[in-house]
């Protein structure tokens, strides 16, 4: 639902799944996909609350417990760029991928 046009910018073609997302919460979200890929679970429930998914409120003890089971079982994390067939290169910031998601 992606393309790009002559000019070379991105061009969204289906609306359906989008979403109007302040520049905290793309900064937030950028921080999760990285806590997510490292597995570092404690920052992504952090992320989790920050984004008003979980409250704050919520038994971080007993979710990180269920989280670390299933990490370690579908081995969700990217230890190595190079498992996704990705140039051993340092990874843009997350300042970079929020103007990405935003498209600017």
């Amino acid at each position: 639902n992606i393309l790009v046009d002559s000019d070379g910018r991105l061009c969204l073609i289906d609306f359906g799944l989008c979403a109007e997302v302040s520049a905290p919460d793309t900064q937030t979200m950028t921080s999760a996909l990285v806590h997510l890929m490292h597995a570092d679970l404690p920052a992504l429930l952090d992320d989790a609350v920050a984004l008003g998914f979980l409250p704050d409120s919520v038994d971080r003890r007993a979710l990180l417990s269920d989280l670390s089971r299933i990490f370690e079982e579908s081995r969700l994390a990217v230890e190595n760029p190079l498992d996704l067939g990705l140039p051993a290169a340092p990874a843009p910031s997350p300042r970079f991928w929020g103007r990405w998601f935003r498209g600017a």
